[in-house]
């Protein structure tokens, strides 16, 4: 199943493009892990299962592949080689504060311009 991204036209750009709006199309394979959401039921993290590929997790969840590099880079390095237990980062606004890489969290640059960040609205597994 393909979809189109949901943007969300009344918050700040990151990187020059609209913030996206994850939506859970459920799993498959390639997308098997478990999605973390906000209290409003919005997908806003992604705990990665063992064989997921960023493609599938990115159609699972309508978000464009280039997206969820760039709201994931500055704490993966942009590397979008995944590891059992890494979390994934949907929310334009957790860039600094979501997302790990085989268990490490980086520091690489940030998107400019980067929306204002909050801490995430969700409990870690």
């Amino acid at each position: 199943m393909s979809c189109t991204p949901l943007r969300s036209d009344d918050k700040p750009k990151i990187s020059g493009g609209r913030q996206q709006i994850a939506v859970d199309s459920g799993p498959r394979a390639g997308a098997t892990g478990q999605a973390l959401l906000d209290h409003d039921g919005t997908p806003v993290a992604y705990v990665v299962a063992a064989d997921d590929i960023p493609d599938f997790i990115s159609d699972r969840f309508c978000v464009g592949l280039a997206y969820l590099n760039n709201v994931n880079g500055p704490r993966r390095g942009g590397a979008m080689e995944l590891y059992a237990g890494d979390i994934l980062n949907f929310d334009a606004e957790t860039v600094t504060t979501v997302g790990d890489i085989n268990g490490d969290v980086e520091d690489y640059p940030l998107p400019d311009p980067l929306p204002p960040q909050h801490a995430p609205e969700f409990t870690l597994p």
